[in-house]
C-alpha cells in the first residue's frame, strides 16, 4: 500500500530526470494495488451531565459499578462553530477503567472509534471504520480531557487512512 499525506505537499526532485520519475511512479502505483490517503481532523466533544445516561446493570445505584454502562449523545465542534455530534456507549469496567465504542457524525458522514479509557489519561483510540465521505477510514485518535469549568471537553487528534475512492474527498 502506498500512502500519500493530505498534510505533507508533494515534492518532485529535479535529482531523476521527469520521464524516468514518471515511469517510477507508473511502475509503483501499479504494484501497489491500493493508494491511500492520510488525513488529519481536530475537533472537540462537549459533553455535561444532561449529555449521558447511566443504566444500571444491578439497578437502583446512582453511582457506575462495574458491568454498568453509559449512552451519550454530546455536540461536537470545530473551534466555535459546532459541527456535528457523538454518540455512543461506555462501559464500566474495574480499577476506573472504561470500554467504549462511539460515532462521531460530522458533515457528509461519521467516523467510528473503539477504545479504552483509564480515569482522566490521554488514550490513544482506533477509527474502526467510516460512513459517508469517511468510508473505508482505518486509523487511529488520541482523546485528551480538559474542562472548561461547564463542560468536560474531549479533544481529538484523528489520522485516518481513506482508500483511493476517497481521496479526492
Amino acid at each position: 500500500r502506498i500512502r500519500v499525506s493530505a498534510d505533507l505537499p508533494f515534492v518532485i526532485s529535479n535529482a531523476m530526470p521527469p520521464m524516468k520519475f514518471l515511469i517510477a511512479c507508473v511502475v509503483i502505483f501499479a504494484l501497489a494495488g491500493t493508494i491511500e490517503a492520510t488525513k488529519r481532523v481536530k475537533f472537540s466533544e462537549k459533553s455535561d451531565p444532561g449529555t449521558s445516561t447511566l443504566i444500571t446493570v444491578g439497578g437502583g445505584n446512582k453511582h457506575p459499578t462495574v458491568g454498568d454502562y453509559f449512552v451519550f449523545m454530546s455536540p461536537v465542534y470545530i473551534g466555535n462553530n459546532k459541527v456535528g455530534f457523538s454518540s455512543g456507549q461506555s462501559l464500566v469496567m474495574p480499577n476506573d477503567y472504561y470500554e467504549d465504542v462511539w460515532s462521531i457524525h460530522l458533515p457528509g458522514g461519521y467516523l467510528t472509534f473503539q477504545g479504552t479509557f483509564h480515569g482522566k489519561e490521554p488514550a490513544r483510540v482506533a477509527v474502526t471504520g467510516g460512513v459517508g465521505l469517511y468510508n473505508g477510514a482505518t486509523g487511529q485518535a488520541m482523546v485528551t480531557q480538559t474542562t472548561d469549568g461547564r463542560y468536560t471537553l474531549y479533544n481529538y487528534d484523528v489520522e485516518y487512512i481513506l482508500p483511493c475512492k476517497n481521496c479526492s474527498s
